[in-house]
């Protein structure tokens, strides 16, 4: 998932040809690069073959755990948006069994399907009721269900009414605290990120 890489390798070997070949057997391993004897636009070349980070020899060891933390948190969000996407083509497939397949059904098999995606503990599949304006639970997982009957959101209210008012998508990670559009509501620190 990760490879720290010198620029100038023993036996003439180049570091920035180890850079893109990862790119090309693994493009979703992470790169840092490190050198000695790099200059500016070493770094910015590196940078542009898909490091995503340059460190100039020496470093501490404080700023290789920042890189390295930074090289995975990367790592991570891009695998999160990624199994935003295959929801999105699950939700699209969904549109198309809807005519063969009872609703509820369908609901869940989305639901199961995306938390497998993003290896998610617990999931909901909130609909809105268009006679009152609220999003509803529809599906659910790791969720007890008489909590999730019970939920009602209107449109644009909280994080899952901003989304169906806006009609954009979200991924969150970590605390809201960050996030001008949700600060003022409360953090659940079980919940990790969501999307």
């Amino acid at each position: 998932n990760l490879a720290l890489v010198d620029l100038k390798l023993p036996g003439g070997m180049d570091g920035m040809q180890i850079v893109s070949q990862i790119r090309k057997l693994a493009e979703e391993t992470r790169v840092v690069m490190f050198s000695g004897h790099g200059t500016i636009e070493k770094a910015v070349e590196v940078m542009r073959l898909g490091a995503c980070d340059y460190l100039p020899k020496p470093f501490s060891v404080n700023e290789l755990r920042i890189a390295v933390n930074r090289a995975l948190d990367q790592q991570r969000l891009n695998i999160q948006l990624g199994g935003l996407k295959n929801i999105k083509a699950l939700y699209r497939g969904s549109i198309l069994l809807s005519s063969v397949m009872e609703l509820n059904r369908i609901l869940d098999l989305i639901l199961r399907l995306a938390c497998e995606i993003v290896k998610a503990d617990s999931g909901s599949l909130m609909l809105i009721d268009e006679k009152t304006n609220e999003l509803t639970i529809r599906a659910v997982i790791g969720i007890p269900a008489d909590v999730a009957q019970t939920v009602r959101i209107k449109v644009g209210e909280r994080i899952a009414g901003w989304v169906a008012l806006s009609g954009e998508e979200l991924l969150l990670v970590d605390s809201l605290d960050n996030d001008p559009r949700f600060n003022h509501l409360e953090s659940r620190t079980k919940i990790k990120s969501s999307l």
